[in-house]
C-alpha cells in the first residue's frame, strides 16, 4: 500500500481520499485537525506556527525513516511553500520548489507565461506610485488590479478604476510593502481548467466556472 504524506487541508480532501487504498500521514496545524481527520490518518504529526521548518523536517524525516513515503501533497494553497520543501528535503514524489516559485509569485508565472507563448493581460512590477501611474497612462482597458507578488483568497488586492485613486490606492496596499504588481482588469466569467501533470503530459479533469466572493475581500477604491 502506497505512503502518503498530506500536509495540511480539510475533510473534503480525506472524502477524496478514503476512495483509494493509501497509508496516509497527516502533517497538519494544531488549531486545524478534526476527529474525522484523526479517525482516517495512519499517523498525525502536528505543528504550529511557532514551530520553525528545521523542527518540522525533522519530525516527518524520522517517520520517514520508519514508513518510507512514496508521495506528499497538499490541496490547500498555504501549505504548498512548506509541502515543496519536504518534497525536496526527502526527496520523493510531488511538487517541487521550482515549481511552487512560479505557484506563489504572480509576477513570476505572468513572465513564464509570457516565455511560453501563453496569452496573458499586461502586468508590470512596480515599488512606488509613479510606476503605477505609467502603467495606468498605457492601460487601455481604463482599469487595473494592484496586488501582493503572492498571496491567496484574494487578499490585498485593490481594484483601481481611475487614476484618481492609485494615491489612495497605494496607502491602502502599497506604502513600505516592497514590490507589487499592477495589471490589467480583465471582466466577464472566470473558468478554471483543471489538470495533472503525469510523466511530462498534461491530463485535463475539469472545466470549471468560478464564483468569486466579490468586494468583501478585494478592496475597491471609491
Amino acid at each position: 500500500m502506497k505512503e502518503v504524506i498530506v500536509v495540511g487541508g480539510t475533510d473534503t480532501i480525506f472524502e477524496y481520499l478514503g476512495t483509494i487504498k493509501l497509508n496516509i500521514t497527516l502533517v497538519q496545524y494544531k488549531e486545524k485537525i478534526t476527529g474525522y481527520q484523526i479517525s482516517r490518518a495512519t499517523k498525525i504529526i502536528l505543528i504550529d506556527e511557532e514551530m520553525s521548518y528545521g523542527e518540522i523536517l525533522e519530525q516527518v524525516e524520522l517517520e520517514h525513516s520508519r514508513r518510507e513515503f512514496d508521495v506528499i501533497l497538499t490541496m490547500t494553497e498555504n501549505c504548498i511553500d512548506l509541502c515543496s520543501k519536504l518534497k525536496d528535503d526527502l526527496k520523493i514524489e510531488g511538487i517541487s520548489k521550482i515549481s511552487t516559485g512560479y505557484v506563489r509569485n504572480k509576477y513570476k508565472m505572468r513572465l513564464k507565461f509570457k516565455e511560453l507563448g501563453i496569452p496573458t493581460m499586461n502586468f508590470l512590477k512596480v515599488r512606488n506610485k509613479s510606476e503605477i501611474k505609467m502603467f495606468y497612462d498605457d492601460c487601455e482597458v481604463g482599469e487595473t488590479i494592484l496586488k501582493p507578488l503572492s498571496g491567496t483568497g484574494s487578499e490585498g488586492i485593490v481594484k483601481i478604476s481611475g487614476k484618481e485613486d492609485i494615491d489612495s490606492a497605494w496607502s491602502w496596499i502599497g506604502d513600505g510593502t516592497g514590490d507589487l504588481l499592477v495589471e490589467e482588469f480583465v471582466g466577464g466569467s472566470e473558468y478554471s481548467a483543471e489538470g495533472v501533470f503525469v510523466n511530462g503530459k498534461h491530463k485535463l479533469l475539469a472545466i470549471t466556472k468560478k464564483y468569486t466572493t466579490g468586494d468583501d475581500k478585494v478592496h475597491i477604491i471609491v
